[in-house]
């Protein structure tokens, strides 16, 4: 069997942000809909996919706003509590383009290559020492339809999500990582401009069962 632990935020989470602009209301999407489910479902039974996506949770930071959000922070009890492992997927970022933390998004990419080397040296000293890595540019931070910005992200936090798959690509291929730019893949529901929609979700983890069926 191979495991697969995804680690990110709200989207790997599964986020459901259709109601948030007009009820300011985050609610989750069920089993049939979340890209991780889809993803266990179309690998089946051979792999074992660990969902841990957290709302809000960036690469370094800690938010003065909400607990717990530090990626960085709970890598060792996540990937531990997990092993052994085959392949780790991170998929973060997103958060740190906050206004209160500005942070560019070069600073974004030395956040998650301070995440990189540390998985690397858990992994050399876990069951798995050849657990693989797949690092993924997250989707783009939009306007949502009434053209707002909403969760505390603006017009600056866009344009550096739009700056990451370059950087991360960059980053994956310095530090031996695979690598995968799910802007390419998926846009986030107007509603919000950042939660990945339902019909998304579904070709994220189509794109990714391809993905993985073809490294592992």
């Amino acid at each position: 069997m191979k495991r697969i632990l995804c680690y990110g935020d709200s989207n790997t989470y599964g986020a459901d942000g259709r109601r948030y602009r007009t009820e300011r209301i985050s609610l989750r999407y069920d089993e049939q809909t979340r890209w991780t489910s889809l993803l266990q479902k179309n690998l089946g039974s051979d792999y074992l996919i660990s969902e841990e996506g957290f709302n809000g949770r960036t690469t370094v930071f800690d938010d003065p706003m909400e607990n717990g959000r530090n990626g960085f922070a709970y890598l060792d009890v996540i990937f531990g509590s997990h092993q052994p492992l085959d392949l780790v997927i991170l998929m973060l970022g997103t958060n740190d383009a906050k206004p209160r933390f500005s942070a560019s998004s070069r600073d974004i990419s030395r956040g998650m290559e301070r995440i990189i080397l540390h998985l690397k040296d858990l992994i050399r000293s876990s069951i798995n020492p050849d657990t693989k890595i797949l690092l993924l540019a997250p989707p783009h931070i939009e306007r949502c339809e009434t053209g707002e910005y909403l969760y505390g992200f603006d017009e600056n936090s866009s344009l550096k999500s739009h700056e990451l798959a370059v950087k991360y690509s960059q980053l994956a291929g310095n530090n031996g990582c695979l690598f995968a730019d799910t802007s390419k893949w998926v846009s986030p529901d107007p509603s919000d401009g950042i939660h990945l929609g339902p019909e998304a979700h579904k070709v994220f983890a189509q794109k990714l069962t391809e993905l993985l069926t073809s490294i592992l």
